[in-house]
């Protein structure tokens, strides 16, 4: 054990297990003399050239961490907790007091040791040091080869004594699981990383619930959109039908409308077309006809093999003076030449007009053709 005596030297002790307990061995060698002021790297280098003389290099070594090094709090804990419950405790208490500093709880290694039970609690001491501190004391001593086994708190706190360096070291031996060494203490998360880890936490399940309903709700609607999509296409056929129906009754209206508008005309159009197909003569066909909107004038049009037929197609017209009381009028005529398959035709046109002469000034009103 390395540990230096108040502000003297620095020295080195040497514990054996012998009879069932550990036992400090000879003398204590001094390793500075009156020089307590070195450098920690010097006193590594003192150290392992006193274990070279004696051959104990791989001995393993326990560090006192001198007071000035450290940080110390006396206070009461609540009575009944065990070991761990009080080095839980203690930690607490440090960063509160270490947070009036401006430091942070996380970055030291804290230790609690009992000084004695009251009927309010226990009465402990709380020794902290910087993590740091730790690493450089066993950089210092493994730059020259020797190995800290462990580093243990020194001196006491606030002025009441802690048993002194020996007794915490018999202490500390005498625990088979170090509780009273810094190296046995993991760093500690603070408070504030709890909470904000359960915030999280909290956070997580609420926003895994949405989006489970989120998810369901979208498989519903892929669901309802791919029932949609087969009922439209089981109803294709039968709307293609329905469409083809409308398109056909539209036309039916029209072609009734059309009628319709003929037979309001004074003259029946329509018997007047039977009676035309049963008295047309020989060699006289007709290709159609037109009729004005106010439903008063007939234009003919047909073809006829010669001219004495269609005199006597006209001659049949006006001998009919029920159905043409004004007669009819020879409007235009033509002689199409014919081809060595067909004979020579006449077309012509011929003019009905109704309640007034036939002196042309039907030609130009608008007319319905069928």
């Amino acid at each position: 054990m390395i540990e230096q005596e108040g502000d003297g030297p620095w020295r080195l002790l040497h514990f054996i297990w012998q009879e069932n307990s550990w036992q400090q061995m000879d003398e204590a060698c001094s390793l500075t003399g009156s020089e307590a002021e070195i450098s920690r790297a010097q006193l590594a280098d003192l150290a392992a050239l006193e274990l070279a003389k004696r051959g104990w290099q791989d001995v393993p070594l326990l560090y006192v961490i001198p007071e000035d090094d450290l940080l110390g709090y006396v206070f009461n804990l609540p009575p009944h907790l065990n070991a761990e419950q009080q080095t839980e405790a203690a930690f607490w208490e440090l960063d509160d007091r270490l947070a009036d500093k401006g430091l942070s709880a996380t970055d030291f290694a804290c230790i609690c040791m009992p000084l004695a039970e009251l009927a309010e609690g226990t009465r402990c001491v709380i020794w902290g040091v910087r993590r740091e501190y730790l690493q450089e004391i066993k950089n210092d001593f493994a730059s020259v080869e020797l190995t800290i086994a462990d580093v243990i708190a020194g001196g006491t706190a606030a002025g009441e004594k802690t048993g002194g360096a020996g007794q915490g070291v018999a202490a500390y031996l005498a625990d088979p699981q170090r509780q009273q060494g810094f190296c046995h203490h993991p760093a500690r998360s603070l408070a504030a990383g709890r909470l904000v880890s359960g915030c999280l936490l909290l956070l997580f399940f609420p926003l895994l619930l949405w989006l489970a309903f989120d998810v369901y709700d979208y498989e519903q609607a892929q669901n309802a959109a791919c029932m949609q999509r087969e009922e439209l296409n089981r109803l294709r056929p039968e709307k293609q039908e329905m469409e083809e129906a409308v398109a056909q009754r539209r036309c039916v209206e029209e072609r009734e409308q059309l009628w319709r508008s003929l037979q309001d005309t004074s003259t029946s159009w329509y018997s007047l077309l039977v009676h035309l197909g049963m008295d047309t003569c020989e060699g006289v066909f007709l290709t159609g006809f037109t009729v004005t909107d106010d439903g008063r004038c007939l234009r003919l049009n047909g073809q006829a093999v010669t001219y004495d037929a269609l005199a006597e197609f006209i001659g049949c017209i006006e001998k009919d003076p029920d159905i043409f009381p004004h007669g009819v009028r020879l409007e235009d005529s033509a002689l199409r030449k014919g081809t060595d398959e067909k004979r020579e035709r006449i077309d012509f046109s011929l003019v009905a007009n109704e309640g007034q002469e036939n002196d042309g000034a039907d030609d130009n009103r608008e007319t319905k053709s069928l």
